[in-house]
């Protein structure tokens, strides 16, 4: 089972204020307890990519997929040196559409303009 831990890169902090924590994948959970998530809710503040990749099993497999909420934090993202759309694209390679929390639809675009934006994610089928 896919087990580590995490601590958010960048910026400083005081050993005092790091707090380990021991982390699992999507697949791993749904795996493990032989259930399909509905939904998923994602926000971890710029590391978006790897949860998505923790969950790509979840999210390409046939049947019922779920719809995921996501924060998507373009700032962190920009001062890592990393595309922001990188993440939508990958959601559209997998057959997800983007819409705004309003049911509007959303560009990505329009979702890496602002420095947070909050999508919905839904499976096109």
């Amino acid at each position: 089972q896919a087990r580590g831990y995490f601590i958010s890169a960048g910026g400083s902090r005081p050993a005092r204020d790091i707090t380990l924590v021991p982390t699992v994948t999507i697949d791993a959970l749904a795996a493990e307890y032989r259930v399909t998530p509905t939904h998923l809710k994602i926000d971890v503040e710029g590391d978006e990519a790897s949860v998505l990749a923790g969950a790509r099993a979840t999210l390409t497999a046939g049947g019922r997929r779920p719809t995921v909420f996501l924060e998507l934090h373009n700032d962190i993202l920009r001062a890592r040196g990393e595309a922001p759309g990188r993440v939508l694209q990958e959601l559209g390679a997998w057959g997800y559409r983007l819409e705004a929390p309003s049911g509007a639809p959303l560009t990505a675009d329009a979702a890496v303009g602002p420095r947070v934006t909050r999508l919905v994610a839904l499976p096109s089928e």
